[in-house]
């Protein structure tokens, strides 16, 4: 078995800010990883360009969830264009509501229960990306992550081995290493990044690592974030009631941003495997993880506990978008303004714990409102400077019916659609709706965030 070397270079900061202390056992053929982890002063690509903004990172963000408001924020306020893309129905392909999809340049990505099916981005349906089963060539899958620029599909096995495919559907070959070995727990969620492979773990005992890679030329380990949070000696060897799945992290071009549940610092991470500080949310009313450990984790029975915690985000250009979670109250939608540093809030009256969705007012073509995230699990859909959602059939037709012909044909691209938009039906496929971010008219504000080098 091979160690690797500890990996020991702290920055202190002034919120809590997890050190990176880090001992790996593996097999003989994984190489050994000695990653510099740097905590100190923000992203290398985020310049600052105009002479007047001195933005430093991590940048500070008070987020005071006592100033959500219920009245719906103007979808204007942060977008300039909408979009619909109906996703083809046919027989064979019948979808309920769309929990998990993933966008790239030229294709969504839809997850259909077991299935990962391919869509144009119009909405054709292309293939199914694997078949389901136990046979040569079929996966039982957990998750899986997606290679743009190589047309891969990496999907992680029940059997804890990793089946690649092209996406047109073509078996490739498997992986046969383990991704986490020091870890007794598959992971929920894997990306691809820069030929590595992003590994996410839930918060639990016996986890080491809540983020590591995989790196798939070398099949070796790189720890990125360890777990810093401590158990009682009784609570190491029980199962806990509630174990959390967060959606904290945003694959770029060439960086990946994450956050730990518990911990206040966003780290980003560039395609040199340095990971820095971007924010540090001071969020009112938190959630400690102390709290949720001995009142909610292993035991609920006298309620979940009170706090929030940050469930999902996204960074565009201009704009960080954060969703709070509660056990006790409705969900919240920050909008962070990086050019005005601005921060507001959007919430729902009525609390549901299945995660009844916030809506931003659709006053673009005044078609139908924007859900922010998805229903019950509160995740942010971010790409290239655009938003997506998911809207089902039965909520556009009857939003679409009511709507005045001069607002059906207020633009071109609605003229355009008329056809198509006005033939869903309630037994349609759902349909994704896409926003388009405003840009700050600085130019230059800051870089492209899916740009860092």
């Amino acid at each position: 078995m091979l160690q690797l070397k500890k990996l020991q270079h702290f920055t202190k900061c002034t919120f809590k800010i997890c050190k990176f202390n880090t001992k790996v056992f593996m097999k003989t053929r994984i190489i050994t990883y000695s990653l510099a982890i740097y905590l100190c002063l923000g992203l290398n690509s985020c310049k600052e360009i105009n002479s007047n903004l001195k933005d430093v990172f991590p940048m500070t963000i008070f987020v005071d969830s006592d100033k959500a408001g219920t009245d719906s924020i103007r979808l204007s306020k942060i977008a300039i264009k909408i979009e619909y893309i109906p996703l083809q129905t046919t027989d064979s392909i019948l979808l309920d509501y769309i929990y998990h999809f993933k966008i790239t340049n030229d294709f969504i990505f839809i997850e259909n229960g077991l299935d990962l099916l391919r869509f144009s981005t119009n909405g054709k349906f292309i293939n199914k990306v694997y078949s389901a089963g136990r046979g040569p060539g079929e996966t039982l899958p957990v998750c899986s992550a997606i290679d743009e620029e190589y047309n891969r599909v990496f999907v992680f096995d029940r059997d804890k081995t990793i089946k690649i495919y092209k996406t047109n559907g073509d078996y490739l070959s498997v992986i046969k290493e383990l991704i986490n070995p020091v870890e007794s727990l598959p992971p929920w969620k894997i990306e691809y990044f820069e030929n590595n492979l992003f590994v996410a773990l839930p918060q639990r005992p016996g986890v080491k690592y809540i983020y590591s890679l995989f790196n798939l030329k070398t099949d070796s380990i790189i720890p990125i974030f360890k777990n810093k949070n401590q158990y009682t000696n009784d609570q190491k060897s029980k199962r806990p009631s509630i174990i959390s799945w967060d959606y904290c992290y945003q694959v770029f071009d060439t960086a990946l941003m994450f956050k730990e549940r518990f911990c206040d610092t966003v780290f980003i991470l560039n395609r040199k495997l340095e990971v820095r500080p971007r924010f540090i949310l001071d969020i009112a009313h938190k959630l400690e993880w102390e709290t949720w450990r001995d009142k909610g984790m292993f035991n609920i029975g006298a309620g979940p506990p009170e706090g929030f915690w940050v469930h999902s985000l996204a960074e565009s250009k201009d704009f960080l978008f954060l969703i709070l979670s509660s056990y006790k109250r409705p969900k919240i939608f920050v909008i962070y303004d990086k050019g005005s540093r601005k921060v507001e809030l959007s919430t729902i009256p009525d609390f549901n714990s299945y995660g009844s969705q916030v809506y931003l007012k659709n006053d673009l073509d005044h078609l139908v409102d924007f859900p922010v995230f998805n229903k019950s699990e509160g995740y942010i859909f971010y790409y290239d400077e655009c938003l997506y959602s998911v809207i089902e059939a039965k909520y556009f037709k009857d939003a679409y019916s009511r709507a005045t012909e001069k607002n059906k044909n207020s633009s071109e691209y609605l003229r355009s659609m008329e056809s198509v938009l006005s033939s869903i039906t309630e037994f349609s496929n759902p349909i994704i709706m896409k926003i388009t971010l405003k840009q700050n008219p600085i130019k230059g504000l800051f870089e492209r965030s899916n740009k860092h080098n």
